[in-house]
Order: C-alpha cells, then sequence, then structure tokens
C-alpha cells in the first residue's frame, strides 16, 4: 500500500533536459486500486524554435504505513504503462506513428476512445457565418478518424465513417452511444462487442430513421509481438467526456485499464451474448479525410 509519494522531475541538462516542462499531479493514495499518476509535457518558451530529443527522468519516493505489529511491509511494484487517447483531433508525423507501434511491440498498451467523423455529414452541417460571409465547415468530425487509422493500421484494425446512436446495456450497466463510430477492421483472434443502435448519419443527411443491427463498437486485443502489449478500442467518447455524457462509462475504463495494464480479461465482456467475429473491413467504407474544402 502507498500512501506517501512525491514526484520530481530532474531533467538531464547535457540531454536537453530543460527544454521541456513537467506538470506531475497525484492522489494522496496511489495503491492499492485507486489513485493516479498523471504527467503532462509540453515545450518550454526558450526551446519554440528548438528541434531535438530532451531527456530526464521522474523520481517517486513511495512509502507505505507501518503495520501495527512492527513487522516490515514487503513492498511490491509494478511499472504499468497504458497510453489513453480520448476524442483526438490531431495528425500524427510518421516518426509519431513509427515510435508508437514500436513503444508497443515493447509492452506499452494503449486505449482509444474514439467518435464520429463523416465528410457527406460535415458538409451537411456546415453553415454560412454573417460576420465573416463565409461558409464555415468543421476541420474534423468528433474526432479524427483518419489520423487514429494511420496509428492502428499495422494491427489490422480501423474505425469506420459510420456515425451511430442510441442506448443499450453493456455487462449490466446502462450505456448511451451519442455520436460515435463503428469499428470496421479488427483482427480475427481479438475480441469485439457488437449493439444495435441508430444510424444517426443517415437522420442527418435524408431525415431518415433506421436501426443497424450489429455494430461492432468494443475491441480488445493481445498484440503477437513477446512482451507486446494490449489494444482497446471503443467509438465513442461522450460517455467519459464532462461537457456532453448523459451517462457515464467509467466503470468501462476501469475495465479496460484492468485489461491493458494485467492482462485481466472481465468475463462480463469476453463471455457477452454481444460478442461477434471481428469485421474484416470490407462491408464498411473507411472515412477519408476532407481536401479542399474552405
Amino acid at each position: 500500500m502507498l500512501n506517501s509519494f512525491q514526484p520530481i522531475w530532474q531533467p538531464y541538462l547535457p540531454q536537453n533536459g530543460d527544454n521541456i516542462d513537467v506538470a506531475i499531479s497525484y492522489s494522496p493514495v496511489l495503491w492499492p486500486w485507486a489513485g493516479y499518476l498523471a504527467v503532462s509535457i509540453s515545450v518550454a518558451k526558450k526551446a519554440a524554435s528548438w528541434e531535438g530529443i530532451a531527456q530526464g527522468h521522474v523520481m517517486v519516493t513511495v512509502a507505505s504505513p507501518a503495520e501495527n505489529d512492527g513487522l516490515r511491509v514487503m513492498l511490491l511494484c509494478f511499472l504499468v504503462g497504458t497510453l489513453l487517447m480520448v476524442d483526438s483531433e490531431e495528425e500524427y508525423f510518421p516518426e509519431e506513428i513509427t515510435k508508437l507501434r514500436r513503444d508497443i511491440d515493447n509492452g506499452l498498451s494503449l486505449i482509444i476512445f474514439s467518435d464520429w467523423y463523416n465528410t457527406s455529414v460535415m458538409r451537411k452541417v456546415k453553415f454560412y457565418d454573417e460576420n465573416t460571409r463565409q461558409w464555415w465547415m468543421p476541420d474534423t468530425g468528433g474526432a479524427n478518424v483518419p489520423a487514429l487509422n494511420d496509428l492502428i493500421s499495422v494491427w489490422g484494425m480501423a474505425f469506420s465513417d459510420g456515425l451511430y446512436e442510441g442506448d443499450f446495456t453493456l455487462a449490466d450497466h446502462d450505456m448511451y452511444y451519442a455520436s460515435g463510430c463503428s469499428i470496421a477492421r479488427f483482427p480475427e483472434d481479438g475480441i469485439v462487442i457488437a449493439k444495435n443502435l441508430k444510424d444517426q448519419g443517415l437522420e442527418v443527411l435524408k431525415q431518415e430513421t433506421a436501426v443497424v443491427e450489429g455494430v461492432p463498437i468494443l475491441g480488445l486485443y493481445q498484440t503477437h509481438s513477446e512482451g507486446g502489449g494490449r489494444i482497446a478500442l471503443y467509438g465513442d467518447s461522450n460517455c467519459i467526456d464532462d461537457s456532453h455524457r448523459q451517462k457515464d462509462c467509467f466503470w468501462l475504463l476501469d475495465a479496460l485499464l484492468q485489461y491493458t495494464s494485467y492482462t485481466m480479461t472481465p468475463p462480463s465482456l469476453s463471455h457477452s451474448h454481444s460478442r461477434v467475429a471481428p469485421p474484416a473491413g470490407a462491408e464498411q467504407p473507411l472515412p477519408q479525410r476532407l481536401e479542399g474544402e474552405g
């Protein structure tokens, strides 16, 4: 049980460590099964035009509460890494894509909460700004799905350009899919959960209502490289977004972290009656970037 720790960023000055600013936030209690340690990295003002590699380390001191009987407390620490990406709207440099793939091969795990991206819907929702006297169109949908697909394509994964909405139950939890996409491609030995959802894209484009059966929304996968990490995909981010959520899904985030960190696959997901064969991708088109629109 860890109940006291003081993380400190120690830059390596000869290796340009002072060219980045590192902020650390943490909870008073880290273990067991509680708490967090968050590290935020940004470029220092003096390094605005600098390019290179900055190095340093975060030093963490942990302490355990004294036992009543005065016996020595045996402390076991795990170095567990999961990268969480929520509603990502950025593009990625080839170097970033390569590094992520290498890190996952070396044990890093990845959880992605995506969102919708459909160029037809984006064109439909453009609006005329009376101030600038120009038509404005969103630069991206709910998330930059084409960029996310670039990140995960090496594992045979991809999100679709579908746009879905609806209520359902998952592992005895009431869920609401606000405006998410589906999983279009996933490895055949992965776990995929599907639900019946409304075609929200059809409703926006043609004002028609239709329910699509078996929409793949959740995927879990153990990579094949020795010591490799695990990947979890979910097609909607609104349930963990303070600004838009109607029903939270923090229980799902916790379950996915248990899976990526400790290979603990929740039986409620692996043995769910909503489990389907992973999609091969032939039926669903992948989203293309919106080019040449002003």
